[in-house]
């Protein structure tokens, strides 16, 4: 892909090489920081693992120093469309963790204290018995 004529390669700040998530996301946040932003992608953008991945953003189960920038993350998905204006297609469902055995069960178990000790209720047990 070449630029426009009328932006000369030496005009921009900053030249992203690949328009997949990692590229679009960080063209669109140099952007709004006021720089001027060329991304090149050889292909179609989100074409490959940006657009057939199964694209979760979860907060289950992930580590406590995580859980911060996770839930951080799911707000700025919650309210993407009013940002950007367009349909990005983003739904929540939820996620769920299943206990085999005992130990698993007291591993779960440990792991909603844990959280709920660090001031965080997003994880929960539910006793199910089959």
């Amino acid at each position: 892909m070449t630029p426009p004529a009328s932006a000369p390669l030496g005009s921009y700040d900053v030249i992203v090489i690949g328009a997949g998530i990692q590229g679009t996301s960080s063209a669109l946040n140099l952007a709004l920081r006021g720089r001027r932003v060329l991304v090149i992608e050889k292909n179609t953008p989100a074409a490959h693992a940006s657009g057939v991945n199964a694209g979760g953003v979860r907060s289950l189960w992930r580590h406590p120093a995580e859980i911060p920038l996770a839930r951080a993350s799911l707000e700025l998905w919650r309210g993407i469309e009013d940002w950007l204006g367009a349909d990005c297609e983003f739904h929540t469902g939820g996620s769920l963790r299943i206990a085999e055995s005992e130990a698993d069960m007291a591993a779960l178990e440990q792991r909603v204290r844990d959280i709920a000790d660090l001031g965080y209720a997003h994880e929960e047990l539910l006793g199910f018995l089959l």
